[in-house]
């Protein structure tokens, strides 16, 4: 069985590359923007450029080929996660004021909620929303935040809830709130694209 992020890169290519031959999808996937963010395995890197036999293959042999456990893609959000997993190892009082440390279950909560919102966007929208900065809070939990010249979010990670507010140009067109953490909102979504 196909890993999840792999099954989504191999049946993006049958819709998108139909047509092509191995030698064009090779180019195509390079330059898909989904796996421009993602992390390869270098070995396959290697493979997919210095073996000839992988050109000669059928269409639908390559496209398999990808999605196969030997073609390692990671998420973007895997790799975010992998980036900031030092945030684990914040001990109390980090900030010489008495933060508190994050724990692995407002960790996890946090890149679950990433994840839910990135594949919600990308599956719905065709769109591969830009990547936030995490950070640490003092009561223990996560800040995710966005921003560009026009807008920002923030949403505030804890264990139950998040807490979310967001503006453009300074304070104009503001929204704010709190969502469970599980369930995808199509409105917070939205403004994640704005962030794009």
């Amino acid at each position: 069985m196909f890993a999840k992020t792999n099954n989504t890169v191999y049946l993006n290519c049958v819709s998108a590359f139909p047509q092509k031959d191995t030698t064009h999808i090779i180019s195509d996937v390079l330059q898909n923007q989904y796996v421009k963010q993602s992390r390869f395995n270098q070995d396959v890197k290697q493979t997919l450029f210095t073996k000839p036999r992988i050109k000669e293959k059928s269409t639908l042999e390559f496209l398999e080929f990808l999605a196969s456990d030997i073609y390692k893609i990671k998420s973007p959000i895997e790799d975010l996660k992998e980036l900031n997993k030092n945030l684990l190892k914040l001990e109390d009082n980090w900030d010489g004021q008495g933060a508190m440390s994050i724990s692995p279950i407002v960790y996890q909560k946090c890149f679950d909620f990433l994840n839910n919102y990135y594949n919600f966007i990308k599956d719905t929208f065709n769109i591969v929303i830009a990547l936030p900065e995490i950070s640490p809070t003092p009561d223990g939990n996560l800040d995710i935040l966005w921003r560009n010249n026009n807008s920002r979010l923030l949403i505030h990670i804890n264990e139950n809830s998040a807490v979310y507010y967001g503006d453009q140009l300074a304070g104009i067109n503001s929204i704010k709130g709190q969502i469970e953490i599980e369930n995808v909102q199509e409105f917070l979504a939205t403004w994640m694209l704005k962030l794009g």
